[in-house]
């Protein structure tokens, strides 16, 4: 029960983490 709570909490942080990275990627391979 505990884990249906916190497991979205972890992947919205994965994902807002990832967020930064992939503006990134698409901002390198806009520059080649």
């Amino acid at each position: 029960m505990l884990q249906d709570e916190v497991y979205p909490l972890i992947q919205q942080k994965l994902v807002s983490r990832q967020q930064p990275l992939a503006i990134l990627a698409k901002y390198f391979s806009a520059r080649d």
